[in-house]
């Protein structure tokens, strides 16, 4: 019903034209539908991890725009360096970066990964 009126008309009636609903009241309660948002294709997100074996993971989910499949992703990790986490610092010497690729059954190094596609 809200859907065909113009933006004035909403604003008249204190609708906000930029509300997207997807909200109702059930037995006096407000319901809201909240919608799952996608996750980002080809582009590249870098997330910091607090506890584990890896200080930071980049994932990328490629999907191309004329295959109707599902996407893949590449996830390229860096490992924690452990004498510098038991003393509690920051460093970079001795840390190692995984990569999980697409149709691999384990995570390998990067530097595995450059040389098999030299090769290829």
């Amino acid at each position: 019903m809200l859907t065909t009126l113009s933006e004035n008309d909403l604003m008249g009636l204190n609708e906000c034209p930029l509300d997207p609903g997807g909200y109702f009241i059930i037995n006096g309660s407000e319901k809201v539908l909240i919608a799952q948002e996608r996750m980002a294709t080809n582009c590249v997100q870098v997330f910091a991890e607090k506890k584990g074996k890896y200080q930071y993971k980049a994932e990328c989910r490629s999907l191309h725009t004329d295959v109707t499949r599902p996407s893949s992703s590449c996830v390229v990790s860096l490992q924690r360096s452990s004498a510098a986490v038991e003393r509690g610092q920051k460093s970079v010497i001795g840390q190692r970066i995984y990569a999980l690729m697409p149709y691999l059954k384990q995570v390998s190094l990067v530097v595995i990964c450059y040389y098999c596609f030299l090769i290829y």
